[in-house]
């Protein structure tokens, strides 16, 4: 970090290292290649989850009750301590070298240090803490070797580089591959009925050999520097441990109500809450994958093309509150039948939750993009202090509506959290402006909504006959209330046109 860098008069606590180049090789890349980027992060994401959720489902029948707890419960022993190895580096990582791309060998080092030197103290700490909580010994050796793990993140800090130069086909080139690896391997392990601690060997052999894979296809591109450079190391470490601690409030805040639904009404209760938890997660490939892109366009246009970065982030708004409405509407209208199928007619009083759970989603899909916004804008200390907010408010409101409604009252909770953190963000100076173009640009999208629903209101339509009959009603008074045009295009097009030289 050079000590000449001036803090920018958005951000006077961060220093901007570097300053953004004009010249060809650094300018936007073009919309095919964003399209391409954009279209590859949603099938990565897509199969990527789907690969996931086949490896869940062999481990759960293969292992059994017993062995798939365990296997659980070290899981979540072990993402509170990756939490501590990572905290929000990835991000800020991502952030930096969309900004400053020349300085990646020293930015991407300092952060392999910083991982490297914080897992030497977690992993022992692990599984001391995990003595002292009187953990079984065997579980306490599948920790340890989960833990053995935790250096091999750095490859968060390899996908961030792919990520900041818009090639995530890199990174689901070995991502992918490697979630099909583990699903073969915990296949073998179940079908020759090894012990559960088999399956964390395979964890971690496929994490050696996906790591070495990504860094050998990183090195073509650049050369971690490991010299230390405490300035640069402080930043990343403070910016870092800033954004971390807001992602535990979030995490916290997305599994608290189950928690608490399970202590206040039961087991049956977290079930019911659980289909719509599941079904709600799964739809955010979206926001995900449109992320992978615009998070490094943000970060990069932010102080070299001012109108790029609010277009960037207008249209960012206005497609996802476009797509989320709808789903929500489908979602609740097709919510017995999509649930027969998926689940079973048992599941049937799971309905009402998913719904209350779809139309929330609207804040996850926008969200996406003011949280991202909120980063690059380093606000940070702010990120903080409202999510402890909604977290206080949620679990305050959990207490008041489980009691009377169960998973209904979880669910309500969940959506109404959310929307005192928007409200928050909605009122103060420093974001104001950034939801206010989030709930311009939701107006058109909120009204066909309401043209839709009255269509099927009308023609007394129910289930699939009425989804569909919504969304091409959607669509219709979208487009006369100019949703969507030709003009988007031509918009898109000027936006991630090539800058030229100065």
């Amino acid at each position: 970090m050079s000590p000449s860098d001036e803090p920018s008069a958005d951000s006077p606590e961060r220093p901007r290292r570097g300053r953004p180049s004009h010249s060809p090789a650094a300018a936007m890349p073009r919309l095919r290649k964003l399209a391409h980027n954009t279209l590859i992060g949603l099938g990565g994401t897509v199969a990527h989850k789907a690969l996931a959720f086949a490896t869940t489902l062999v481990l759960a029948r293969g292992l059994g009750q017993e062995g798939f707890g365990v296997y659980s419960f070290v899981g979540v022993y072990i993402f509170f301590a990756s939490f501590l190895v990572d905290l929000g580096m990835e991000r800020v990582v991502t952030r930096e070298l969309s900004r400053a791309p020349k300085e990646s060998d020293q930015i991407i080092g300092n952060a392999i240090l910083l991982k490297l030197a914080f897992s030497a103290v977690v992993i022992p700490a692990a599984y001391v803490v995990a003595i002292v909580l009187g953990v079984p010994a065997d579980v306490r050796w599948c920790i340890l070797v989960a833990a053995l793990g935790l250096p091999l993140s750095i490859d968060s800090l390899l996908r961030g580089f792919f990520q900041s130069r818009f090639e995530v086909r890199y990174i689901f080139a070995v991502t992918l591959p490697s979630s099909a690896l583990f699903l073969a391997l915990a296949s073998i392990c179940v079908s020759l009925h090894l012990p559960v601690r088999s399956v964390f060997y395979a964890q971690l052999i496929n994490g050696m050999i996906t790591l070495s894979v990504l860094m050998a296809l990183t090195l073509r591109h650049l050369r971690p520097s490991l010299r230390l450079q405490p300035q640069m190391m402080k930043f990343l470490l403070r910016d870092a441990g800033e954004v971390g601690l807001f992602v535990l409030m979030f995490m916290l805040a997305m599994r608290l109500d189950q928690i608490l639904l399970y202590q206040l009404s039961g087991a049956e209760e977290v079930g019911r809450y659980a289909i719509g938890v599941r079904v709600t997660e799964a739809l955010s490939v979206f926001p995900e994958a449109l992320m992978m892109t615009v998070f490094p366009l943000l970060a990069s246009t932010q102080h070299s093309a001012p109108q790029r970065f609010h277009e960037t982030y207008r249209l960012s708004f206005k497609y996802l509150a476009a797509t989320v409405l709808p789903i929500a509407l489908v979602l609740t209208l097709t919510r017995d039948e999509m649930i027969d199928v998926f689940f079973g007619a048992a599941y049937r009083s799971s309905g009402v939750p998913l719904v209350i759970l779809a139309w929330g989603m609207f804040f996850a899909y926008t969200g996406a993009v003011y949280l991202n916004l909120f980063i690059v804008q380093s606000l940070h200390r702010l990120m903080l202090l409202v999510s402890l907010v909604a977290l206080v408010a949620d679990v305050a409101i959990n207490f008041w509506l489980i009691p009377r409604y169960g998973a209904s009252g979880a669910a309500a909770a969940t959506v109404l959290a959310n929307l005192v953190g928007f409200v928050f963000w909605a009122l103060h100076p420093s974001t104001a402006g950034f939801i206010a173009v989030c709930l311009r640009e939701t107006l058109r999208p909120l009204a066909s909504i309401g043209g839709a629903w009255g269509m099927v209101w009308l023609l007394h339509l129910d289930g699939l006959p009425a989804a569909v009959t919504a969304v091409g009603s959607y669509l219709a008074v979208l487009a006369a209330l100019g949703g969507v045009g030709r003009g988007d295009v031509v918009l898109i097009r000027q936006l991630f046109a090539p800058e030229r030289a100065a």
